[in-house]
């Protein structure tokens, strides 16, 4: 499925997100972001004046979050970059998503209930931060 870039089509997505109560969302951002031939930390590069994981965190607080875990590599690049409230779990050696959801298993409630976010809620996310640029006139960095 192809994102419209229609707010009937964003709607249609958001729509179909599960919802529930006060979750505890786990953002995985342990990548080295090598590709990126950068000095600065992946998930620290500006999208729109915020480093890019500070989307991330307020998507989540703003969708009624109860608690945020950001997994980070042994590096701990973002170990004071996150907001207050912002637990950050370690990833000690890069073994994938998997392993990096493993790093953050002391900090979920397993009676919580869970949600994820599939290819088309990500593609809407993706459509709104481009609709933001598009409005404000933010530099979007492209690697």
């Amino acid at each position: 499925m192809v994102c419209a870039r229609t707010a009937q089509g964003a709607a249609r997505i958001t729509a179909s997100i599960r919802r529930v109560k006060a979750p505890t969302v786990v953002i995985l951002a342990a990548g080295q972001g090598t590709r990126m031939r950068s000095a600065t930390p992946k998930m620290l590069h500006e999208i729109c004046g915020r480093p890019m994981v500070d989307w991330t965190i307020r998507a989540a607080l703003e969708s009624g979050a109860a608690r945020i875990v950001v997994v980070d590599g042994r590096d701990r690049v973002l170990e004071g970059h996150l907001p207050e409230g912002v637990t950050l779990a370690v990833q000690e050696e890069p073994l994938g998503t998997c392993d990096a959801v493993r790093a953050a298993a002391g900090q979920i409630d397993r009676a919580a209930q869970k949600s994820e976010l599939d290819r088309d809620q990500l593609l809407a996310l993706v459509e709104s931060v481009t609709d933001t640029r598009d409005r404000t006139g933010a530099v979007w960095p492209v690697s």
